[in-house]
């Protein structure tokens, strides 16, 4: 399925969702001396809670513009999660979300 575009300038200016827990991390593959890692992600994770429900977002520093949401877009695309969907909206260019096959683009901004 193609991308949803979505107009930044079309979003509400505030944000209705929970204040995410925002926690920063670094997987750093283990090298030899001299050599370098075989991998090396720096991210940080946006944790939305609500009493009923909680989503993942994750956000590589290396990768500017996109995050990776740890539901399926059709998931995602529920009323329940309209304010995270919006939150992130504002805040990233691409959405990708995490499908059967793989993380795959949602929602591109135009």
């Amino acid at each position: 399925m193609a991308p949803t575009p979505f107009d930044p300038a079309r979003l509400p200016e505030e944000d209705e969702a929970p204040p995410p827990q925002i926690l920063h991390s670094r997987d750093l593959a283990d090298a030899a001396p001299g050599e370098a890692p075989d991998y090396d992600y720096n991210f940080l994770d946006y944790l939305f809670t609500e009493e009923t429900w909680s989503v993942g977002a994750r956000a590589y520093l290396g990768e500017p513009g996109a995050v990776h949401v740890g539901l399926p877009r059709a998931e995602l695309a529920q009323p329940d999660f309209a304010a995270v969907l919006i939150y992130l909206q504002r805040r990233f260019a691409v959405i990708r979300c995490l499908e059967a096959d793989g993380y795959r683009d949602a929602w591109v901004a135009v």
